[in-house]
């Protein structure tokens, strides 16, 4: 466990430093509950779901049959997006 020191801080600057974490932890939260909320799937899960490779999925990509977005370094693909390129009419 760390030993935090405090050093010369009144108790009300204290307590506004730790409502600003957590206030900006909370807005963090709520950014990553809307992710989880919306039908987003990894390109593993795509690639499962269309029994195709993830080198399929990548050229798709280029193409723009199916394009992903990414969050950091990692790839999402919308449900609503593979859905409607399914039934669209685009060559999958």
């Amino acid at each position: 466990m760390k030993k935090i020191e405090i050093e010369q801080v009144s108790m009300r600057e204290l307590i506004e430093k730790i409502e600003e974490v957590i206030i900006r932890n909370s807005k963090l939260q709520k950014k990553i509950i809307e992710v989880n909320n919306l039908d987003i799937l990894t390109r593993n899960e795509v690639a499962e779901l269309l029994q195709v490779s993830k080198v399929t999925l990548h050229h798709w990509a280029k193409k723009k049959v199916l394009v992903p977005f990414s969050i950091g370094t990692r790839v999402y693909y919308k449900k609503k997006n593979i859905l409607d390129s399914m039934k669209g009419g685009q060559n999958v």
